[in-house]
C-alpha cells in the first residue's frame, strides 16, 4: 500500500473518532455547503467539489434532504488560504471541525488537498483506496511489486497529523521575487472636507481622488478645494494638488480601514474688498497630511467614506497691510480635515 494512503487512513480514522462519527453505524449522506469569500475566487466551486469528491468515493454521499451536514469556507488573509470544514446534524451539537491554511498565490494548488478533507470527513477510509472513477490512462507500465515492511514497525509507526499532512503538499510554483497580487485596483472618490487651521475659521470644501494599486498598498492623486473665508475686508482661499499613498491593512465584516499619508502643494490666495492690492495673485502653499480613511461597502462596488487627517503646513503664506507689523492672515502651524464622501472601487483580487 502507498505511503500516501496509510497517511490519509490515520488522519480519517483520527478524524472520524475525534468528531463523534463512530456513533453511526451506518453510511451516512450530507449536505455539501461550500462558500469562497473575498479573494478566494479561483479556489475550487461546489458543483466542482462534489464531482471531484464522488470520483475519490464509491457512491453518490451527497443528499440535499439529509439531516447531516457539511459547512465549508475557504478565505484569503494576507497572502494564505484558510479552508475551514464543520460537520453538523438537526438539533444536535456541533459534530467536528477542521481548520488549516497553506501560503499560496494560487488557491488551485490547495484543490486536492481540500477534496481529500472533504472525503475523509465523509469516509475515512476514502484515502485507503484509489479514485473510484479515475480516467484510463493510454500507456501504463507494469506496476512494480510493492515493497512491504515488518507489521511490528508498521504497527509503531505513529498516524501523522493533518498538519504534516498539508505541510508536505507541494509549494507554488512561482518564480523568486514574485507578487502575490497580480491584479491590480483603481478606486475614486468624491468628498465633502471641513478643514480648520488652514484658512480663518472653519473652512468647507471638496475633493476628488483617484487610487491605483494592489491589494493593500494603492497610490493616491487628488485635488482640493477649499471656499473663500472672509476676515474684516479680506478673503482668503486655497486650491491644492494631492500625491501620497494609503495602506488599506485594516479589514472588519463591514468596516475597513486605510492609514495615508500625502503631499499637498498648492496656491493660496487673498481677496481684497476695500483696500488696493500691492501684489496681487496666488502664494505658494505647501503641507504635509497623514490620517485615517474608514469606508463602508454599499454594493456594486460602492462604498461610503469617513477620514480624518492631521494637516502641517511647511509653507505657510503671511498676508499683511502696508504700514502694519502684524500679518493679517497666516495658516497655524498644524491643522486638521474631515472627509465625508462616496467611492467607487474596483479591489485588487
Amino acid at each position: 500500500m502507498p505511503r500516501r494512503w496509510v497517511v490519509g487512513a490515520c488522519l480519517g480514522v483520527g478524524a472520524w473518532l475525534s468528531h463523534g462519527a463512530a456513533a453511526a453505524a451506518e453510511v451516512s449522506n450530507f449536505r455539501l455547503a461550500w462558500v469562497r469569500g473575498d479573494g478566494a475566487h479561483t479556489c475550487v466551486d461546489q458543483p466542482t467539489l462534489e464531482a471531484a469528491v464522488r470520483a475519490r468515493l464509491p457512491r453518490d454521499p451527497f443528499d440535499p434532504r439529509s439531516s447531516r451536514s457539511i459547512e465549508g469556507s475557504v478565505s484569503q488573509e494576507r497572502g494564505k488560504f484558510r479552508v475551514r470544514l464543520s460537520v453538523l446534524e438537526a438539533g444536535k451539537p456541533l459534530l467536528g471541525e477542521r481548520t488549516f491554511e497553506q501560503a499560496t498565490a494560487d488557491c488551485g494548488e490547495l484543490t486536492d488537498a481540500i477534496v481529500l478533507a472533504v472525503a475523509l470527513t465523509i469516509d475515512p477510509e476514502a484515502a485507503v483506496a484509489p479514485p473510484a472513477r479515475e480516467a484510463p490512462k493510454p500507456r501504463e507500465e507494469p506496476a512494480k511489486p510493492p515493497q512491504t515492511e515488518p507489521a511490528s514497525l508498521a504497527r509503531a509507526r505513529p498516524c501523522p497529523t493533518l498538519r504534516s499532512v498539508l505541510a508536505a503538499a507541494p509549494a507554488p510554483r512561482c518564480p523568486v521575487g514574485a507578487a502575490q497580487n497580480r491584479a491590480v485596483g483603481f478606486g475614486l472618490s468624491l468628498r465633502a472636507l471641513g478643514a480648520f487651521g488652514v484658512l480663518p475659521g472653519f473652512a468647507e470644501g471638496v475633493s476628488s481622488e483617484a487610487a491605483v494599486g494592489g491589494r493593500d498598498l494603492m497610490l493616491t492623486l487628488g485635488a482640493n478645494w477649499l471656499s473663500e473665508q472672509r476676515r474684516q475686508d479680506f478673503g482668503f482661499g486655497l486650491s491644492s494638488a494631492i500625491v501620497g499613498g494609503c495602506w488599506a491593512g485594516v479589514r472588519l465584516p463591514f468596516v475597513r480601514g486605510a492609514l495615508c499619508a500625502s503631499l499637498e502643494l498648492g496656491s493660496m490666495y487673498a481677496v481684497v474688498y476695500r483696500l488696493e492690492p500691492l501684489n496681487p495673485g496666488g502664494r505658494p502653499f505647501f503641507a504635509v497630511n497623514a490620517g485615517l480613511l474608514l469606508s463602508v461597502p454599499l454594493g456594486l462596488g460602492l462604498q461610503a467614506e469617513l477620514g480624518a487627517l492631521a494637516k502641517v503646513p511647511v509653507v505657510r503664506p503671511a498676508f499683511a497691510v502696508q504700514g502694519r507689523s502684524d500679518p493679517i492672515f497666516e495658516s497655524r502651524a498644524f491643522g486638521g480635515v474631515l472627509q465625508l464622501g462616496l467611492g467607487w472601487a474596483i479591489p485588487a483580487s
